[in-house]
């Protein structure tokens, strides 16, 4: 069963680069509405595919940054937002494959 495309203002489930846990995020862009002149400006990267999203990620606990990243499991080419907690973007988020949570991905539903 095909899961829906990815639609502005969607909250999905995003799985941590680190992998160790899930956080719901909303899509903030997709090809359909990704803004080209910002792409083309530099100040937004663009998205690989119509399964891949820009997400604004929400997340428990107190505000902050961590002192490092070495932890993430994939790395990405983007620049990093590394919050402990409050939201941060992740960029060009690819969809999960069915009943899995690969680190640095979304998915409709729940957490598994």
């Amino acid at each position: 069963m095909a899961t829906p495309a990815p639609a502005l203002g969607s909250i999905v489930t995003y799985r941590s680069r680190t992998g160790d846990y899930d956080v719901p995020a909303i899509v903030t862009a997709t090809q359909a509405t990704l803004f080209v002149e910002n792409v083309q400006a530099g100040y937004i990267p663009t998205l690989s595919s119509v399964r891949h999203v820009h997400l604004t990620v929400f997340s428990a606990g107190k505000p902050g940054k961590r002192g490092e990243a070495s932890d993430f499991r994939v790395v990405s080419e983007h620049p990093i937002s590394e919050n402990v907690a409050g939201c941060y973007q992740e960029w060009d988020v690819g969809e999960a494959p069915p009943d899995e949570a690969p680190p640095g991905t979304w998915r409709w539903g729940p957490p598994l």
